[in-house]
């Protein structure tokens, strides 16, 4: 039902933009400072050098990842910045083959430049990064969630939350007529005529109804009960439980499950 996948998040998002800023400012001034150190001045080429760096560090440290703040570990978080770095450097180098320039630049520059510029970065990127996680965790502590549901298909989606999502969910909800079950990965905070009490007491910002379809009454009325409440609802079929001609299931992200049905 579920497919196993972290939740996706754009490649270039505001922890990227300022972490890329903080580096390439960084670098650049470090070029220029090298340079200026060197020969007394900053010729043109080296000013260029500089641009086409800030240029060609957008893709290189995307395809790299290297400011990816859903990955683990900061010695990771080097180590993809390195990838960026290198090959950024790697392209500085084909457009220097290519436009035959390589020959203007001073080697003692360009060495120190390509080994300070890289320590300068992780020297910033390690707080920056912890900075960024901890700012994230603070949203996500604030975005508590509740499950509406006790059977498999909630179950499934406990996993998928907490694992893959990381989601801050405080417990399930049984329908009124349902039997409180067996204690299992969540504690069960109640029946559905107390969600408002519920959702009061635990501070629940967001509600999943991951009910099949044959409750589709109940979830409809819950809808309506809820219209007044400050909650993200989310209802989370039950896809497996559809008898469709020629079914396609797919899901899409980490908990969008969609379906299609084709005629024959």
């Amino acid at each position: 039902m579920f497919e196993q996948k972290s939740p996706s998040h754009h490649p270039r998002g505001l922890t990227f933009w300022i972490q890329w800023l903080v580096a390439m400012t960084l670098t650049s001034a470090l070029l220029g400072l090298l340079t200026w150190l060197k020969t007394g001045d900053i010729e043109a080429q080296y000013r260029i050098l500089a641009v086409l760096a800030i240029l060609g560090s957008v893709p290189a440290y995307t395809f790299s990842k290297a400011y990816d703040r859903t990955r683990e570990g900061s010695i990771s978080g080097l180590v993809r910045l390195l990838a960026g770095w290198l090959l950024l450097l790697a392209m500085l180098s084909v457009v220097a083959f290519v436009s035959k320039t390589s020959e203007l630049y001073s080697r003692e520059v360009l060495l120190k430049w390509a080994m300070l510029s890289y320590l300068v970065q992780a020297a910033t990127f390690l707080p920056l990064h912890e900075l960024s996680r901890s700012y994230h965790q603070r949203l996500r502590e604030k975005r508590r969630a509740l499950i509406i549901g006790t059977d498999r298909l909630a179950s499934q989606l406990a996993d998928v939350l907490i694992d893959e999502r990381r989601e801050p969910v405080r417990g399930l909800v049984r329908l009124d007529c349902e039997l409180s079950g067996s204690p299992g990965r969540l504690p069960e905070l109640g029946t559905v005529s107390q969600i408002r009490r519920i959702i009061a007491e635990q501070q629940i910002k967001r509600l999943y109804v991951a009910l099949p379809f044959s409750k589709m009454n109940q979830i409809e009325q819950l809808y309506i009960d809820l219209l007044d409440v400050q909650v993200d609802v989310v209802w989370v079929p039950d896809l497996a439980s559809l008898v469709l001609l020629n079914q396609s299931v797919s899901a899409i992200g980490a908990c969008r499950p969609s379906t299609s049905t084709k005629a024959r």
